[in-house]
């Protein structure tokens, strides 16, 4: 069922190119859907990858991070046709993300608050600071970063999620990137450990 709400966003935002935050579900009064990636790649129910022009089915898992100021979790892909892993990460204030219902958030213009990016692990497939390629987007600045995330706390524990990824990324002509020129990643669904 997640993989329809998602597809159908995708589609509906590709048409629309609203913005903003929403909530999906029976409490959606407005949705605001963003403009994203195309509605293509956001279908079915397994990952799907396209790295800089290469298509590959990745291996995706989704993972929390605990900070003493932050909500945070990632999706970890590891793409066959790429050397690197690829995070993508968000972040944002405690008790932003509700616990009744999925938030669906625009990659493009993320609200107040909250903070998305995508980066690379370094060439041994650890992380490392600082990442070898990345991409950020927050409330008031954006690298490349377009699509949906949707979170909603886990049902059997509410300090874990669960998730969804279109996502789509590419470099500015004002800041080439030497390893992530472009991405496009959907993750229908994944719970985070």
């Amino acid at each position: 069922m997640r993989s329809i709400h998602l597809a159908l966003a995708c589609l509906l935002l590709c048409q629309c190119g609203r913005t903003g935050l929403d909530y999906i579900g029976d409490t959606d009064t407005s949705p605001a859907l963003p403009a994203g990636p195309p509605a293509e790649i956001c279908v079915g129910d397994t990952p799907k990858a396209v790295v800089n022009g290469i298509a590959s089915t990745p291996t995706v898992a989704g993972h929390v991070r605990f900070f003493d100021c932050c909500e945070d979790a990632l999706f970890l892909s590891s793409v066959p046709s790429f050397d690197y892993k690829i995070y993508v990460e968000w972040s944002v204030s405690y008790g932003d993300v509700p616990v009744a219902h999925p938030i669906t958030l625009d990659l493009a213009h993320p609200p107040k608050d909250w903070k998305v990016g995508a980066y690379l692990s370094c060439a041994n497939g650890m992380g490392c600071d600082p990442p070898p390629d990345e991409y950020n987007a927050s409330h008031d600045k954006n690298d490349g970063l377009a699509g949906v995330l949707t979170v909603q706390r886990a049902s059997s524990d509410s300090s874990l999620y669960e998730m969804s990824l279109c996502l789509l990324l590419h470099e500015p002509a004002a800041h080439p990137h030497s390893l992530l020129q472009s991405l496009e990643l959907y993750v229908p669904n994944i719970a985070t450990n």
